[in-house]
């Protein structure tokens, strides 16, 4: 029987109840007509509490199922949320009632089997145990991840206190953990970018001719802030004319889409009027229907710091390649004559008519020859000192 046919009958009966019994007593006396009109106030009265009293304890069970309701239906917007991941529905005994998903393959009558195609380990099993009972007495959504086989699993707990359930949700986040890390790298290398005197980013969005710097790149070409670093055509006004025409067809190559980046080295006035050696490296990051670029984004690195250090390079082994050409004689020589002197001092001990004298002679001519090339070795030490 219905809530609102049962309040009718109630009411129906308790009426005329009522009326029976106050009319056969008015009747009994005629003296007594007052009473007729108390007997319909009193009616009143009391027919509008009972109509309080029952539309409160309608009111009331309406607005508790209502609340039912609601938590159902957030039970199922968050199973929702979880579409294409494994869920399944369990009663106040841990037992499936019904269960979707690709994540666990085999059937299983109870959490305990659910959990095993998981391969929990032991103690995450009798952790994901006991939220569940905590999920289902305390009627508290709770959640954690566990790491199993490779894979990162987060289990979700929604309670349904009504029917004394729980929806259990299996989440798999290997691959959103992937990205997320993959997101950290790309991150730190921005920040590694953003803080680096000698690392630059820019981006140009070509429909909106809106082109944004960052702060490491102003402090490259010596301005103070980002929104000071030239762009476009007063960039490329800056580029060493010798530089420029390789540097135009780099990007032209690369916005036709016959190269994946554009990469160039050129010389850059800056706002001393002096020229710094630059790398560029820039991508089309968006190109619209026709194939033409949206959005570019490029790194430029100060490469003066390297140029001066080949060039360094450049002068010392030129300077000791013009060593090694003008003095070979000035050492070669001295030690071929000390070489000679040493061999024929040599043979004239073979002979026993050589005198005191001749082998005096020999040895200051080796002495001589020894301090021409000592003086020698002196002057290439000297030289290489003064270029170091």
């Amino acid at each position: 029987m219905s809530a609102n046919l049962k309040y009718t009958l109630v009411y129906i009966l308790t009426g005329s109840l009522w009326i029976i019994l106050t009319d056969s007593f008015v009747e009994t006396d005629p003296s007594h007509t007052p009473w007729q009109t108390l007997k319909g106030l009193f009616y009143v009265l009391a027919t509008g509490v009972l109509v309080y009293y029952l539309l409160y304890r309608a009111s009331q069970k309406i607005q508790k199922e209502k609340q039912e309701i609601l938590h159902r239906e957030n039970v199922v917007y968050r199973v929702v949320e979880y579409a294409g991941q494994d869920y399944c529905l369990l009663n106040q005994d841990g037992l499936i009632l019904f269960r979707r998903g690709e994540l666990a393959q085999k059937r299983a009558q109870k959490l305990d089997e659910y959990l095993d195609q998981f391969n929990c380990a032991a103690q995450d099993a009798e952790h994901l145990k006991s939220l569940f009972n905590r999920c289902l007495t305390e009627g508290e959504e709770l959640e954690r991840e566990i790491s199993s086989s490779g894979k990162i699993i987060r289990f979700t707990f929604l309670p349904i206190p009504a029917q004394s359930e729980v929806v259990l949700v299996a989440h798999d986040l290997t691959n959103l953990k992937q990205e997320e890390r993959s997101t950290g790298v790309v991150k730190e290398f921005l920040n590694l970018i953003t803080n680096s005197k000698d690392i630059g980013y820019w981006h140009w969005s070509i429909p909106e001719n809106k082109t944004s710097s960052s702060d490491s790149l102003a402090r490259i070409i010596g301005v103070e802030r980002a929104e000071d670093v030239p762009v476009n055509t007063e960039w490329i006004s800056r580029i060493h004319p010798d530089d420029l025409e390789e540097v135009n067809k780099s990007y032209a190559r690369h916005l036709n889409g016959e190269t994946d980046s554009h990469e160039g080295q050129y010389r850059f006035r800056v706002c001393d009027n002096t020229y710094r050696w630059l790398v560029e490296y820039a991508r089309v990051t968006e190109r619209n229907e026709n194939g033409e670029p949206q959005q570019i984004m490029g790194v430029i690195i100060d490469f003066q710091t390297q140029k001066d250090f080949e060039e360094k390079l450049k002068e010392r082994q030129s300077l000791l390649n013009e060593m090694a050409i003008s003095n070979s004689h000035q050492v070669r020589g001295p030690l071929a004559r000390i070489l000679g002197l040493v061999s024929l001092y040599q043979m004239m001990k073979m002979y026993e008519n050589t005198t005191l004298e001749e082998v005096e002679e020999i040895l200051e001519k080796i002495q001589l020859s020894a301090c021409e090339l000592d003086q020698a070795i002196g002057i290439m030490a000297e030289r290489l000192k003064e270029n170091t």
